[in-house]
């Protein structure tokens, strides 16, 4: 396999910045192309489904020319520290489902594997798009006005004494989800914001496995204040829970052939395939049917 999608994925989230000048959801097109790289590189999957996992990547690329074109080769080479540097400022305060780890992990992956990528432009486009995520609407969790500048009581969530603990924890928060829609005059994002939870939790082992496990570890107050905002038992009484129509397996080609255009689609598998190796098998099912409700949601 080569190193296209990574190539790539990586262009598209340094690229986002530039292109989408203080709109870091746009990162989301990188993210799910180098998602799709590390489910191709890391999970033994049939040929398939491999090759549909491509085929899923590209229409990314195909349809955002502008975010995934390639550097230069002439463009300098530089450490990415400044990137880490930028991460462990703003890990430790909660934005935007915690979008500047999710994006800066799946970079620092990346160059991890190809250091020969980390030019100026890369290194300076994801310090931005970091930085831009901490740009975020303050009322995106229902029940608060402002959850970035207000007091936040997440004392009900569990203390974690590990980045692994966290993140299997995350697993078990999806028996219960809500569609995405306006409650009291205001849009929320109920069942988008939720997922995070899995893909926030999964970018923390992915530093701790890169070896910033310091960093990671000073990301976890964050995530669990995540939990909390992302808890469903403040939703209005009468707001209609998700029925979920079965299980949907990364695994399977079936799961790739949906028509279904949304980066969540590849980024949760990713974090999903990642995090199911903590966990039992007998309990693979059952997770699976739960976070399944979330695929079946998007477009």
């Amino acid at each position: 396999m080569n190193d296209d999608l990574l190539e790539l994925g990586l262009s598209g989230l340094a690229s986002t910045p530039k292109v989408f000048p203080g709109l870091w959801f746009h990162g989301h097109h990188g993210a799910a192309v180098l998602s799709a790289h590390f489910i191709r590189s890391t999970f033994s999957i049939p040929r398939e489904v491999d090759e549909a996992v491509e085929a899923f990547a590209y229409k990314f690329v195909d349809s955002y020319p502008q975010i995934f074109a390639r550097g230069t080769s002439a463009s300098t080479r530089v450490s990415f520290a400044p990137l880490v540097a930028e991460l462990g400022k703003t890990i430790t305060t909660l934005t935007a489902d915690g979008h500047d780890v999710i994006f800066a992990s799946l970079a620092l992956k990346a160059l991890h594997a190809r250091p020969d990528l980390a030019t100026t432009d890369v290194v300076d486009g994801l310090v931005q798009l970091v930085k831009d995520a901490q740009d975020d609407n303050p009322k995106r969790y229902f029940g608060y006005d402002d959850y970035i500048n207000q007091s936040v009581d997440y004392s009900d969530v569990p203390v974690f004494g590990s980045v692994r603990q966290a993140a299997t924890h995350a697993l078990y928060l999806h028996d219960t989800v809500y569609p995405d829609q306006t409650l009291d005059g205001h849009h929320y994002f109920l069942a988008g914001n939720k997922l995070h939870d899995v893909t926030h939790a999964h970018a923390l082992t992915e530093l701790e496995d890169l070896g910033y496990g310091d960093i990671a570890k000073l990301g976890l107050e964050s995530l669990r204040k995540q939990f909390h905002l992302c808890d469903i038992t403040r939703v209005p009484h009468g707001v209609t829970p998700f029925v979920g129509k079965g299980l949907l397996s990364p695994y399977s080609l079936e799961f790739w052939q949906r028509d279904k255009s949304d980066a969540h689609q590849v980024k949760l598998a990713y974090s999903i395939m990642s995090l199911l190796q903590d966990v039992p098998d007998g309990e693979h099912d059952s997770i699976l049917r739960a976070v399944s409700k979330y695929w079946q949601l998007l477009s």
